[in-house]
């Protein structure tokens, strides 16, 4: 757009800050990140805190084909974006199918010390104890986070009683195992909303975790069920409408958010379980939830 000086015409990047802010909104996140390269003024544009102030970054929505089939892409462009945010984003939503190892999740984390709420991917991480540390030390002002994993569940729960003091919101879409509900009561006492939608939870597990969590105040079970018993000859199904009868006998009890009978949902999530069928519909249980603060 550079013209003499009779033309009267100004160059690009001298044109109003207001202006290019207002446009640049309304662009995708890959030509968000392009137009930041194209001068230092643009980039200053592309980092004005009104856009990034609570910003959301789901990673779940980047259709475009430059990188929604690329996981190093992914990684490559969010990493650019939240060095633009200056530490601003507050919500962060992994791809359901997103592979990262240490060295991603430790990148992010360092470009993203003010995120408040985290949704983990579905599959294909790669993250050590060590490596898991190393992020949650980044995010002391974590509020809320979906765990995925039930092998990196215990590590997750460690370092987030460790670093994040103002924790209080927890989505599980792994199974609840008796280790996880040990750890989670050992490490985030102060837990005050869980989510165990559509999973299915250990019995012993269930009892354990409502019993010792004295600030719980919600939990949600709805289209879960109860499993216990520990060999297959003994091993008993409760419905999680069920719930409250397991229960009865704890004083103090959270707001249940359940079915109040069988629904066809239920009976899905059970199917699913017991056939080892979940890459499909774990993707919604992951996604959807009743409490608000947990849908991606």
């Amino acid at each position: 757009m550079r013209k003499n000086s009779k033309s009267g015409v100004r160059d690009w990047k001298d044109m109003s800050y207001d202006v290019l802010l207002r446009i640049f909104m309304t662009l995708d996140v890959v030509d968000f990140a392009v137009v930041s390269m194209v001068c230092t003024s643009w980039r200053d544009v592309c980092q004005d805190p009104s856009f990034w102030d609570g910003k959301e970054l789901d990673l779940g929505t980047w259709k475009d084909p430059r990188i929604c089939n690329l996981s190093s892409r992914t990684i490559s462009l969010l990493t650019s974006l939240l060095n633009l945010s200056c530490g601003r984003a507050h919500c962060l939503i992994f791809k359901f199918q997103q592979y990262f190892d240490d060295r991603d999740f430790n990148n992010v984390a360092k470009r993203s010390r003010n995120l408040k709420r985290l949704v983990l991917p579905g599959w294909f991480t790669d993250l050590t104890k060590k490596g898991i540390n190393q992020a949650m030390e980044q995010w002391e002002a974590l509020e809320s986070i979906t765990i995925t994993n039930t092998f990196t569940a215990p590590f997750f729960l460690e370092a987030i009683g460790k670093y994040c003091r103002n924790f209080s919101e927890l989505k599980l879409t792994c199974h609840l195992t008796l280790k996880i509900a040990r750890t989670l009561t050992k490490h985030v006492p102060k837990l005050k909303v869980l989510s165990l939608q559509s999973v299915r939870m250990n019995k012993n597990a269930l009892v354990y975790l409502v019993r010792q969590l004295k600030e719980l105040q919600v939990l949600n079970v709805t289209h879960g069920f109860i499993i216990s018993g520990n060999r297959p000859d003994n091993t008993i199904v409760h419905p999680q409408h069920a719930v409250p009868i397991l229960l009865q006998n704890i004083p103090r009890k959270p707001t249940l958010m359940n079915c109040k009978g069988h629904c066809l949902k239920c009976q899905e999530v059970f199917i699913w379980n017991m056939m080892n069928k979940w890459r499909e519909p774990k993707e919604l249980i992951w996604r959807n939830d009743v409490i608000p603060t947990f849908r991606a």
